[in-house]
């Protein structure tokens, strides 16, 4: 639904975008689960030729322009975070390998305000690619031109740049009026709540603080995580804890006290009790039931 209301909003100016250049213009956000970007939406070239991008489709951060005009405007701390985990696959001898290349890319990106993909993964296709950014200027999606190198060659980048850079200050714009990019903003922060969460789901954790860590209101968080996931992120919390005992009950002999430490309860009769309530068995009668 949110990249739903954000294809739209951006659709008039992806299509001024690509008839000013007869060349595909497509539309990309971060995955926020995986280091790659994901295509939302299209609009194809009107060329004899031209390329056609897959809706939904994944692509690595990488090579693609769009990916590299959202990674580099991220604030640092989540820049590293994501560059962190990308997989830097070579596919040909322009291809970025290291992230040491990858982070003067993106240096260069931040003062030019555009990212480029030369062939970097696909033979012979260029592409220029801009951030659209929220109104705390945090990136939230890109838009790019992408075409054969020979209609696209690299002497025009900076021509092709300076329509792309409108095009996505214009959808910047238009979603801040229509406040989809709060929408979205929180959104992301929930999925940053997400994994968090998950990475830290052996230890307790009080709320407040992962509110602090992701430079947002608790209030705000606790409210657009229920709106998601019909819960808060404590319950979150305590049960994906719940679910991982129950997964280690049923597949391993691990006692109840060796499982408890695992999962971060220092109290094993807490931890039975609570276990209880929420699933109606003690630990070693859900074993026995289930196993």
């Amino acid at each position: 639904m949110r990249n739903q209301a954000l294809y739209k909003t951006a659709l008039p100016f992806m299509t001024k975008l690509s008839t000013a250049f007869s060349e595909t213009v497509g539309l990309a956000v971060l995955d926020g689960k995986t280091p790659d970007g994901i295509i939302i939406g299209q609009v194809q070239g009107t060329q004899r030729f031209s390329f056609r991008l897959a809706v939904d489709q994944h692509f690595p951060l990488h090579t693609g322009a769009p990916g590299k005009a959202i990674v580099a405007f991220l604030p640092l701390k989540q820049q590293k975070e994501i560059i962190s985990r990308m997989t830097f696959t070579k596919f040909n001898q322009r291809t970025i390998t290291t992230s040491k290349a990858f982070f003067k890319e993106i240096e260069t990106i931040r003062r030019n305000g555009y990212a480029t993909d030369i062939a970097e993964e696909v033979e012979g296709c260029h592409c220029i690619g801009a951030p659209i950014m929220d109104q705390n200027r945090f990136p939230i999606a890109a838009v790019w031109v992408t075409g054969p190198s020979n209609r696209l060659p690299i002497s025009k980048f900076e021509h092709i740049a300076r329509f792309t850079i409108t095009a996505a200050d214009n959808i910047s714009s238009a979603l801040k009026k229509t406040g989809e990019t709060q929408i979205i903003f929180m959104k992301h922060k929930v999925g940053e709540a997400e994994k968090y969460i998950k990475d830290k789901l052996s230890e307790p954790l009080e709320m407040e603080n992962v509110a602090k860590e992701l430079h947002i209101g608790y209030s705000s968080l606790r409210h657009w995580f229920k709106r998601i996931h019909g819960k808060g992120p404590a319950q979150y919390h305590l049960q994906l804890r719940l679910d991982a005992a129950k997964k280690l009950l049923r597949s391993s002999r691990k006692t109840v006290a060796v499982i408890c430490r695992e999962l971060g309860y220092e109290d094993q009769n807490y931890f039975s009790a609570l276990f209880k309530k929420k699933t109606g068995m003690a630990p070693l009668a859900y074993r026995e039931k289930n196993t």
